[in-house]
């Protein structure tokens, strides 16, 4: 059983109705890791509405978390917004009206191309809105069991002065550096002091200021309001980095004030891997950003939406456009082709984990026939033909059928994707460009070339014929296979090496093809 059935089977043994939650911190780009998180929820969402079940998907924008570091998208400048809540920075290009909307729009587009169509909800509106005030008075109200409840779960002490909210300084507009000092129920505010904080690793001071916050100027900490969060809104299930899922972690923590305090019961969890860049964590502040939009100009929405549904949650995953991508969309088309049953070189065991992975990949529904051109084909095709007539026409020489029309704009997309990978990832072996002119060939390369042209004479003009005509050539003149393969790249590229020989040959023109080598 695919793993997000196995997930909406349990959350349906627990109702038929549920909310899907997902967050992100908006403290930069947002990449193709948090990504991760929408992509499983809906992924759930739709497997209950298959089963008869229901669900709705929110996306929740951290907005309110304060600015820890200043990753490399940044100026150095905003260093001095560190400590800031992420809602009240300005943007950092002056082109929208906010950090937050510099940040996720980008993001929000992407995901509508990828079919994934959350509600977004904004921490800080739930916050500054009033949303949140029964919570925080809640959790005011019993911070002393709060205080117990982390000790008990974390093993993290708390002072006896410790409240569970974070004030927006009034007088530098920091939250980091604030401490509240006293709850005051009658008047609902938080007496508090700016003095200093940590923000990431880095010490932020705050400006000295003492006053008083309204419920709706500032937060409730992390773990309290994660808790608080799922209260207000219903939520029912959420996936998460397996950071949080760590024994006396923030979700064990979360949920115990969840049910303790606010009497709600905690959300089904999904924790899942880490996204590595190279061995590495993706990360806002490393730098080791991929962005939801570049994984899916270079390998189409289908092939961002596989990457998390292709194995399980739990498995780690790394992701390097110019090493992993081309095996990554390779084994999408071999799971579509075994879905369209095209292949039957898979472990019998393993076809319905195969078939859900194929269909939850889709941006819509699956498509009713099949049709595949290899992206590794298309990788050679886009580098000769420059438009999409030519493409059809380098296709058909290449023994690809009639594109049928439920297929175009699948095709179309799939070429703009290998275009684009190319511009952007692809390493320098993978790409070529015609000779103008032919080229000045040394004599042993000529012999060679001569021998190939025999060794094609009167065969049909298929990449299988091309191709086996190389060792044909290479036999006649007791070669290696090398040494002609060598001599029709120098011939058409001016490099030692290419793309499949036979498939680039034969989506060339025939005549251009002989004119070329001399015939």
């Amino acid at each position: 059983m695919h793993w997000v059935d196995a997930v909406s089977e349990q959350l349906l043994e627990r109702g038929n109705s549920h909310k899907v939650a997902s967050g992100t911190s908006i403290s930069g780009q947002i990449h193709f890791g948090n990504a991760g998180d929408v992509m499983i929820a809906e992924g759930i969402i739709r497997a209950l509405d298959e089963k008869g079940g229901s669900g709705d998907l929110l996306w929740i924008m951290d907005d309110m978390d304060p600015l820890r570091s200043v990753p490399e998208q940044l100026p150095q400048s905003f260093s001095k917004y560190l400590g800031y809540p992420d809602f009240n920075i300005p943007c950092p290009e002056d082109h929208c009206t906010s950090f937050i909307e510099h940040f996720t729009t980008p993001f929000i587009e992407a995901l509508d191309e990828v079919g994934v169509y959350p509600e977004i909800i904004s921490s800080a509106e739930l916050y500054t809105s009033g949303q949140m005030e029964p919570y925080v008075i809640k959790a005011l109200e019993n911070t002393e069991r709060i205080r117990e409840i982390i000790q008990r779960i974390s093993g993290s002490e708390k002072s006896d002065v410790w409240l569970p909210f974070d004030p927006i300084c009034a007088s530098c507009g920091k939250i980091t550096p604030t401490t509240a000092m006293e709850w005051d129920p009658d008047d609902k505010v938080v007496r508090y002091r700016c003095d200093e904080g940590v923000a990431g690793k880095k010490k932020i001071l705050g400006c000295g200021y003492e006053g008083e916050a309204k419920l709706t100027e500032g937060k409730l900490t992390w773990r309290v309001d994660w808790a608080a969060r799922w209260a207000l809104l219903g939520v029912t299930c959420e996936p998460f980095g397996k950071e949080h899922a760590a024994a006396g972690g923030s979700y064990a923590t979360s949920s115990v004030i969840c049910k303790e305090i606010f009497e709600t019961e905690p959300p089904f969890p999904v924790p899942y891997e880490f996204i590595l860049v190279g061995g590495q964590k993706m990360s806002k502040s490393l730098g080791n950003v991929i962005s939801l939009s570049d994984v899916t100009s270079s390998g189409t929405a289908e092939l961002s939406r596989f990457f998390f549904y292709r194995s399980k949650v739990t498995s780690q995953k790394d992701l390097q456009l110019s090493k992993t991508l081309v095996p990554l969309i390779e084994n999408y088309e071999w799971v579509e082709r075994v879905y369209h049953g095209q292949d039957d070189n898979f472990p019998a065991k393993e076809e319905e984990e195969l078939r859900r992975s194929y269909e939850f990949s889709q941006v819509e529904s699956v498509p009713e026939t099949y049709f595949q051109v290899p992206f590794t084909h298309l990788l050679s095709i886009v580098q000769i033909a420059p438009d999409w007539d030519s493409v059809l026409k380098a296709l058909a020489r290449t023994g690809t059928p009639e594109v049928p029309e439920e297929h175009v704009d699948r095709l179309k997309r799939k070429i703009a994707a290998a275009r684009y990978f190319l511009e952007n990832h692809a390493p320098d072996q993978m790409i070529f460009s015609l000779l103008d002119e032919a080229p000045e060939l040394e004599a042993e390369d000529r012999k060679v070339i001569e021998a190939y042209l025999n060794a094609i004479s009167g065969v049909d003009w298929t990449a299988d014929e091309l191709h086996n005509a190389v060792y044909t050539a290479a036999e006649q003149l007791d070669v290696k296979g090398g040494a002609v393969f060598r001599a029709l790249y120098r011939a058409f590229l001016g490099k030692d090496r290419g793309p499949r020989l036979g498939f680039f040959l034969a989506s060339l023109d025939r005549d251009f093809v002989l004119e070329r080598l001399g015939s």
